[in-house]
């Protein structure tokens, strides 16, 4: 019993030096930041909030995807001696759910419907009449136009994607498990409704630091292209309407005759930033790459021609992969 008595006791006295010990030795975390979601709950966050939903746009330039997803499939590209990804061409057994683009797609563009949707509604329960960015109702209109310009554009690549897709124009109130698909039709709608309620609120272009916001000529482009991909359905019921031509007509012609944007007289000038001397190396040609021209870079970014374009940073904390589509396309 003396022999037990002994055994405990040292135990104790060991268990006790050792929780002495590490307590001494705890992670002591050091906050880096002081933010919290009340930051949403101010102008400059909210401002943010809006910035951050224009991010997800980078996605589709950042790599093979630009082609893959976009080009393969249609007759715009045909399959050559060196052909990656060829499965979205082929539409074979390759192509699944599994795929890595297929997911990153998802993800990304979800990513951008629910930034879309929470700034909306922080912004129309926001209530500041001193504040320079948000405190009259036009500047809310303002930003709340923007985001839902961009939702209407995230929900256009998925419908033309996957079809019927889980359709969340607001934020959950609560833990959410269950996404029922909707309909195309129903897509296709909010798509339009999105598009259709943002462009009156958006000046037609912006110039400056502004430029690459969503504006009135980048919403009704899109409309347009909206209501051609589905009313020009045969055989899928993507709820076309007889007056879906008519509508193409009208936004589009809006677009060409009151936006200011115009054609390039010289169809090269949005492509050749890449080649400071004007000269595009001959297919096939080897040798040193392109160094690039800055200046042309930010000259072909202000081209009237542009209506709306994905924009990248030169700095390389914020650039990620940064956009690659000059590797892939002529």
């Amino acid at each position: 019993m003396k022999l037990n008595t002994y055994k405990i006791f040292w135990m104790m006295a060991g268990t006790l030096a050792i929780v002495s010990v590490s307590c001494k030795k705890f992670i002591k975390e050091e906050l880096v930041t002081t933010l919290t979601e009340d930051y949403y709950k101010t102008d400059a966050g909210l401002e943010d909030l809006v910035k951050s939903a224009y991010a997800p746009l980078q996605w589709k330039y950042t790599g093979e995807q630009s082609y893959a997803m976009y080009n393969f499939g249609v007759d715009e590209f045909r399959e050559g001696d060196q052909f990656n990804n060829v499965r979205y061409n082929d539409y074979d057994a390759n192509l699944n759910s599994n795929d890595a683009f297929v997911n990153d797609l998802w993800t990304n563009n979800y990513a951008g419907i629910r930034r879309c949707n929470q700034g909306i509604e922080m912004i129309s329960q926001f209530n500041d009449g001193t504040s320079k960015l948000l405190g009259t109702a036009a500047q809310k209109e303002l930003r709340i136009a923007e985001l839902k310009a961009l939702r209407g554009y995230y929900y256009f690549q998925m419908v033309q994607q996957f079809g019927g897709i889980p359709l969340i124009t607001a934020v959950p109130g609560k833990p959410q498990y269950e996404f029922p698909r909707a309909s195309v039709a129903q897509v296709y709608d909010q798509i339009i409704n999105d598009f259709k309620s943002a462009g009156p609120s958006l000046p037609w272009r912006y110039t400056g630091v502004d430029r690459g916001r969503a504006t009135r000529a980048m919403a009704y482009h899109f409309l347009a292209k909206a209501y051609l991909t589905r009313g020009s359905a045969v055989t899928e019921a993507r709820g076309q309407k007889p007056t879906d031509m008519d509508s193409v007509i009208f936004y589009a012609n809006d677009v060409i005759v009151n936006s200011g944007h115009t054609l390039e007289a010289d169809y090269g000038n949005l492509f050749n930033a890449a080649y400071p001397d004007g000269r595009i190396p001959p297919l096939g040609e080897n040798g040193a790459p392109p160094t690039g021209s800055k200046a042309k870079i930010d000259a072909n970014n202000a081209s009237n021609e542009i209506i709306f374009a994905a924009q990248f940073s030169s700095n390389l904390v914020l650039a990620g992969t940064n956009n690659q589509t000059h590797m892939f396309y002529p």
